[in-house]
């Protein structure tokens, strides 16, 4: 598989005035439950119907780094489309909806793909789905289960919302003990913004891990925004990551369109693409 293939694999798995950086370590943060954790979470979600950016990502994949500018706009709930560039040539256009992938890759070989999500988590060997990557893209606790339960802690002056008792998890993932659960879900909460800083999930059976961090926030009137976010997948053989670096001038609400038009130059598809 060459770079092309990367940038596809990745980008689909995207496909997501700054705040004083303040000292949590020395301040006192109040135990609150899960629930009412989940409550301010929600309270402080971004709101909006569009959203339209552009952002620089750098992406690591099989030892080798490529830079691309990804253009990108959504219709919350609904739509994501991204288009992704490199010295003003156009690589890739990808339309992502909750029950379908369409990608169009644009130089070399000009190919197009519709399938569904199953058909790329065999490709990647992981989940996905359309939140997963709407969720990365708003800075949201991704996977996170509502309805599950979850331990509320306090955790390097954030809080922590784990999916077993955080006493184990140290057990668990060093001597590699035998829990009922094959995944452990953690979350990371800063308790002045209600923002999910960090995310850890840890697939024990596959020995696969995955993670995400959103930094340098800053305030819109539809909320707050991190300015740069990062995704990182680790793997026994390898390590994919993806980290992006938006531009500040963010438009929501405004009214949008999802170009994506195949003309007769493109053949169709299955995945893999073994050029």
């Amino acid at each position: 598989m060459n770079k092309i293939l990367y940038i596809i694999i990745i980008s689909l798995l995207l496909f997501g005035c700054a705040l004083k950086k303040t000292s949590q370590e020395s301040k006192k943060v109040e135990p609150l439950s899960f629930n009412e954790i989940l409550d301010s979470l929600n309270n402080h979600s971004l709101d909006y119907k569009t959203l339209k950016n552009k952002a620089s990502a750098t992406l690591f994949f099989k030892n080798e780094k490529n830079t691309v500018k990804i253009n990108f706009r959504i219709q919350k709930d609904s739509l994501i489309w991204v288009n992704l560039s490199k010295s003003g040539v156009q690589l890739l256009t990808t339309l992502l909806s909750k029950d379908s992938i369409k990608f169009l890759k644009k130089i070399n070989k000009k190919v197009y793909f519709f399938g569904d999500y199953k058909e790329l988590e065999k490709l990647i060997n992981s989940s996905l789905d359309y939140y997963l990557i709407e969720d990365f893209i708003n800075a949201k606790a991704i996977m996170l289960n509502k309805q599950a339960k979850y331990y509320a802690s306090i955790n390097n002056g954030c809080y922590l919302l784990s999916s077993i008792k955080p006493k184990k998890i140290d057990k668990v993932l060093t001597f590699h003990k035998s829990i009922d659960d094959e995944i452990i879900y953690r979350y990371w909460i800063n308790p002045d913004i209600f923002k999910c800083t960090k995310v850890e999930i840890n697939f024990l059976e596959k020995n696969r891990t995955l993670l995400t961090k959103y930094m340098n926030w800053r305030k819109f009137d539809q909320g707050l925004f991190p300015m740069e976010s990062e995704i990182v997948l680790i793997n026994n053989s390898d390590t994919a990551s993806v980290r992006l670096e938006y531009q500040p001038n963010f438009k929501f609400n405004s009214q949008l369109t999802f170009p994506f038009k195949i003309s007769q130059n493109y053949s169709k598809i299955k995945l893999p693409i073994n050029e």
